[in-house]
């Protein structure tokens, strides 16, 4: 997923020995977290102009270990919520989350209500959280 190797030069991360700028950044997680954060980024720039298309993202979302993640190992991971961000809303944020009984429910500020997944699934989500699934 983001195993492989970037090469950045930025002199604001030099080397404060020797003044290198020569970086290699890579994830290589030793063990998979509990719960997973991703941010849905939809610009290839860095504007902040940001676009409002649709991004498909997964219920279930495997993920495969690197070499140094516990042996190689996989993981499962189950979303439970989402954050959308809207700026044309009055309320900016709303949050999808899965309750105990695996239904969802929409968050805006005070009020919750029952909503579909397939409506969650066809929101233009900002964050999506994952929570790792018990192995058996």
């Amino acid at each position: 997923m983001f195993s492989s190797s970037s090469r950045i030069s930025d002199a604001a991360l030099a080397c404060p020995a020797c003044n290198s700028t020569n970086i290699i950044m890579r994830v290589d997680p030793r063990r998979f977290p509990p719960i997973l954060c991703l941010h849905v980024s939809r610009s290839e720039t860095l504007s902040y102009a940001r676009e409002r298309k649709f991004v498909m993202f997964p219920q279930l979302l495997s993920v495969n270990g690197s070499t140094r993640a516990a042996g190689g190992s996989n993981a499962t991971y189950q979303l439970y919520a989402v954050i959308v961000h809207d700026k044309s809303s009055k309320h900016k944020y709303v949050v999808y989350v899965k309750n105990k009984s695996s239904s969802w429910v929409e968050v805006i500020c005070e009020t919750c209500r029952p909503v579909s997944e397939k409506l969650v699934m066809a929101v233009k989500a900002n964050l999506l959280f994952y929570k790792r699934a018990e192995t058996r």
